[in-house]
């Protein structure tokens, strides 16, 4: 849900700014909408690939701590977590716009750009290439354990299908050697009862 509220402000705010930015970009050369501007490009951006950050650490603890994930799991966890990942992201990025606001236009190289490169290129490092390390890297891992988990819950589930079917067998090969060796005694008891009979009669 979060990622889909990211989304919709990022999309009503940043896409009609790009849209009008090619028809009349002359407001942009002021300093306030410009750090609006690059508020929305650069920030709410950074902010999805956070969130799909936080998602990745969710199915993290549910592969690792599985009862107590859906025990303790809620909205308003989910919901710190992204209020955590924002704060860090905006400790980060929000220094950089204001000092972006305050320079110069002249000296910030357009609105596409900053008079602090250095200070930028740290800020990138940090809330968006170690993020993507951590999340595109991680997700693999995750992948083979869950393979390799639900190979091993086949395998249960195939042990005890065939204990099942060899207890039902072994019901059904004793029931039918009780039902044989009844058989065999009520034929002895029949022929034994015939021959009592036949040799009464004779001895009349």
């Amino acid at each position: 849900m979060s990622l889909s509220v990211i989304g919709i402000i990022h999309g009503i705010g940043f896409f009609p700014q790009t849209t009008a930015r090619p028809i009349s970009g002359h407001w942009l050369s002021t300093p306030l909408p410009c750090a609006i501007f690059q508020y929305f490009m650069w920030v709410l951006q950074t902010m999805q690939l956070l969130q799909d950050l936080v998602i990745c650490a969710d199915r993290w603890v549910a592969h690792l701590v599985p009862i107590w994930y859906h025990k303790n799991s809620s909205v308003q966890k989910s919901s710190l977590a992204t209020l955590v990942v924002t704060i860090w992201l905006h400790g980060w990025h929000m220094p950089l716009n204001i000092l972006n606001c305050y320079t110069p236009m002249e000296k910030r190289f357009g609105c596409d750009g900053t008079a602090y490169p250095q200070y930028r290129a740290i800020v990138i490092a940090v809330v968006s290439y170690a993020p993507e390390v951590l999340i595109y890297g991680r997700y693999p891992v995750l992948l083979i354990l869950l393979w390799r988990r639900r190979a091993q819950k086949l395998k249960v589930r195939n042990a005890r299908v065939s204990c099942a079917t060899s207890a039902v067998l072994s019901t059904n090969t004793a029931a039918n050697n009780g039902g044989q060796v009844i058989y065999l005694m009520t034929l002895r008891g029949l022929r034994q009862e015939f021959r009592n009979i036949l040799g009464s009669v004779f001895r009349c």
